[in-house]
């Protein structure tokens, strides 16, 4: 399972919890992204604490399928569990078919490369302490995200 996020290269003199980015989910030859579409990035730092929530949710079991819809974004995905798979779609034929533990771990490091790679820390930028903070403190917790590296370590 690979995922990419990216910042928009125009607002990284500026990163906010309000910057625009791309994000592209890919696994054996399925790729889905926001990135190149006819529609503009979305809130990418502030759309995570979303996902992760409802990724808490599914594996918890207290919810089976669900749409991420980015934050000023026309572009969605459809999230379902079934069975022991998670699989993602673009409301399509077409899925992405993971473990739920597989997508959190993924997910987890890519937010960690993000901010390396563009040298932030999403914890350090005050509208979203609060917001991304505990999801992302629960994230890891309910994936045993625990024994990774975390972005403030990073």
């Amino acid at each position: 399972m690979n995922i990419q996020l990216e910042l928009n290269p125009h607002e990284l003199d500026k990163i906010s919890y309000f910057s625009y980015g791309d994000f592209t989910f890919e696994k054996d030859g399925v790729s889905f992204s926001n990135k190149g579409k006819r529609i503009p990035g979305c809130m990418l730092l502030s759309s995570l604490p979303d996902l992760f929530d409802r990724l808490i949710r599914v594996k918890r079991g207290e919810m089976r399928k669900f749409v991420f819809d980015p934050i000023d974004c026309s572009y969605q995905l459809l999230f379902e569990k079934q069975k022991d798979k998670f699989h993602i779609s673009e409301f399509s034929r077409q899925k992405l078919i993971c473990g739920i533990d597989e997508f959190a771990k993924a997910l987890y490091q890519s937010v960690i490369e993000m901010e390396i790679r563009f040298d932030f820390e999403i914890r350090s930028l005050d509208i979203a302490r609060q917001d991304f903070a505990e999801s992302w403190d629960e994230m890891k917790e309910v994936f045993s995200l625990n024994n990774s590296k975390s972005p403030e370590d990073a």
